[in-house]
């Protein structure tokens, strides 16, 4: 069952920015009120690059490598 329910401009202009197409705005609330419900599990990813070459994917192993030893050496300033 549906039901109508009033929000602001600046709300509903926000939940525009956060909507993917094709979600509808009930999807985009259900994933604030319910958030352990939206993450997803590692293996939901198994497969997702699989689109890429033997080359293209040590090349984004290197740089992510490159990333890792390179990261947080410079200290934070708050």
């Amino acid at each position: 069952m549906a039901h109508a329910i009033m929000i602001s401009d600046a709300v509903y202009k926000e939940l525009t920015t956060l909507k993917r197409p094709g979600e509808s705005y009930s999807k985009v609330i259900h994933k604030f009120i319910h958030p352990q419900k939206s993450k997803k599990n590692f293996m939901d990813f198994a497969g997702s690059w699989s689109f890429m070459s033997e080359k293209e994917t040590k090349e984004m192993e290197t740089v992510v490598k490159k990333v890792r030893k390179n990261w947080r050496k410079v200290p934070l300033k708050w």
